[in-house]
């Protein structure tokens, strides 16, 4: 039997025309098990932003959203209390391990991926599709449309696990939805930082391609 004990990065890859936003002419993939176009910044950063929901449903965080002053006027940020330095969350600890008590989500993120690279959303993508891959729920299908983005190969779905991914899928979706409309502010922020959380990680430099790449070690 198939184990399909996955973190919630992989549920929320496998919900991506579920929960990201329609993609556009740029930045835009095709959805892993559908043939919808979704952006891709917006995917990843909802990948997290969804973990980080588990966590706090797992009662392992605490997350305030608050304002602090700004060059022009305040801020929102959303800082994060850690409860417990363990986590019932599949794929959960190496994000858990991340915060700070008194940071923000954006530093959380930000340090676990502890890397720089030209594209830090091919590295998200890539830790994601690897464990997605070892469950058996998606293989591998030739060189696609996207590949140049994420840096990954066309995807589908394995036929005989497509009733498993759709409840993972509509759950994920389901779960994400729920807390978007009972925490709209807090859940606009969570998307925002987890966002700036990975752009903060794009090395600027051009240089990047003299030393090997680090790799983010994905859900653990």
């Amino acid at each position: 039997m198939t184990d399909t004990t996955i973190s919630p990065f992989t549920a929320a890859f496998l919900a991506a025309d579920q929960i990201a936003k329609p993609g556009g002419a740029m930045n835009s993939i095709h959805a892993p098990v559908t043939d919808a176009k979704v952006n891709f910044s917006d995917l990843c950063a909802k990948m997290f932003a969804y973990t980080f929901l588990c966590l706090l449903d797992d009662g392992a965080i605490d997350i305030t959203l608050t304002n602090r002053k700004a060059l022009f006027g305040t801020k929102n940020q959303a800082l994060i209390q850690k409860k417990r330095e363990t986590t019932q969350v599949s794929g959960g600890t190496s994000l858990l391990a991340a915060v700070r008590d008194g940071k923000s989500v954006h530093d959380a993120v930000y340090s676990c991926l502890g890397g720089s690279w030209p594209s830090p959303w091919k590295q998200v993508v890539q830790a994601v599709f690897k464990e997605a891959s070892a469950a058996g729920l998606l293989v591998s299908a030739g060189d696609g449309i996207g590949t140049q983005v994420t840096g990954l190969p066309k995807i589908r779905p394995v036929p005989e696990q497509q009733a498993e991914i759709a409840t993972i899928a509509s759950g994920c979706a389901q779960r994400w939805k729920r807390f978007e409309g009972e925490h709209a502010d807090l859940a606009q922020q969570l998307v925002l930082e987890c966002y700036s959380g990975i752009n903060g990680r794009v090395n600027k430099s051009g240089a990047s391609y003299l030393l090997p790449s680090p790799a983010w070690p994905g859900p653990r």
